[in-house]
């Protein structure tokens, strides 16, 4: 259990540190807002779509993708836009995204001036399309990776602000810990016992407000996604009352495991908080506090999506 403290010490730490990096020289702007304004200029809804933005070692990907993947309108529709910014970007212009997000992004100013620098290459994937940004200059990197942090958090995608190798999907390379808890009827369940399934890990006491608020939207999560591969699994930190916690979790008709994590867990600054963990055991996102209906279900068909990476290279 101790690595499980550890853990949620280390990342909680770590996912304020990058949400301070991201925000940092601008002000904050709604996301609704930058998603009208999105919706207006790439001509598809957020709503029916998922976009995400990739950190690699030479630069980055910024990929966006139907959620049917039997849309043929919304698939042309990004198609065309993403085929119009890289042209766009190439040649300098970074108008869309100003207009998308009523400012200049971080690292634009330095991508204008080194566009002879940095190669934005179109390309089709299934359901979507993606424009593929390299760079061998130090510098335009260093740019390139403000331009794509500033993105992730102004869309609030919960994409990952650290680098990776191209072709691996951005998971945070960290295993999360195996740990053992008792359940409501007092078995013991152990992490490992869900290897293989992407898990949402949600912390949560019976006095929070806002936790009360996210349990139906996990409950409707587990009922849509549990046939492909999902498994939320709650963790109380009410202390010393499991009974209260029992007829809570009765109460509000959780269908996923409740474990008694009162007395054992610690580290938890803000409730609720929720790990995204991905097939492998990989943590592909904290969560400190609230978000919206629609960034969990984005940030769960992300995760169901996504690939395995090897344990060993998980490991590193």
């Amino acid at each position: 259990m101790k690595a499980l403290l550890v853990l949620l010490l280390c990342f909680t730490l770590q996912a304020f540190g990058q949400e301070a990096q991201s925000s940092s020289g601008h002000d904050h702007h709604s996301s609704g807002t930058v998603e009208t304004r999105g919706d207006t200029a790439m001509g598809f809804s957020h709503e029916k779509t998922a976009y995400h933005f990739r950190l690699y070692s030479d630069g980055g990907a910024i990929e966006v993708t139907a959620d049917d993947p039997s849309d043929s309108s919304d698939i042309t529709a990004i198609r065309t836009h993403l085929k119009h910014i890289a042209e766009m970007f190439s040649a300098g212009d970074f108008s869309a995204p100003m207009l998308i997000h009523d400012r200049f992004p971080a690292g634009v100013p330095e991508l204008k001036l080194a566009k002879s620098a940095v190669l934005y290459r179109f390309e089709e994937i299934p359901s979507g399309a993606k424009v593929r940004i390299q760079t061998s200059d130090e510098k335009s990197l260093k740019a390139v990776h403000e331009f794509l942090r500033f993105q992730i958090a102004d869309h609030h995608t919960g994409d990952i602000t650290t680098t990776s190798s191209p072709g691996q999907t951005g998971h945070i390379v960290r295993q999360a810990p195996n740990f053992a808890l008792k359940d409501l009827n007092g078995n013991t369940v152990n992490f490992s016992d869900f290897r293989g399934k992407v898990v949402v890990l949600n912390f949560w006491a019976t006095w929070c407000p806002p936790c009360k608020v996210e349990i139906p939207w996990f409950i409707d999560m587990q009922n849509k996604y549990g046939s492909q591969g999902l498994q939320i699994v709650g963790i109380s930190v009410d202390e010393g009352v499991p009974n209260v916690v029992a007829s809570f979790a009765k109460q509000m008709g959780i269908n996923y495991p409740v474990l008694l994590g009162g007395g054992e867990v610690k580290g938890v600054q803000d409730l609720p908080m929720t790990l995204y963990i991905g097939r492998d055991g990989g943590v592909l996102r904290l969560v400190p506090g609230l978000i919206s209906r629609h960034d969990v279900e984005q940030t769960i068909r992300h995760a169901l999506a996504s690939p395995s990476i090897p344990d060993q290279q998980a490991q590193r």
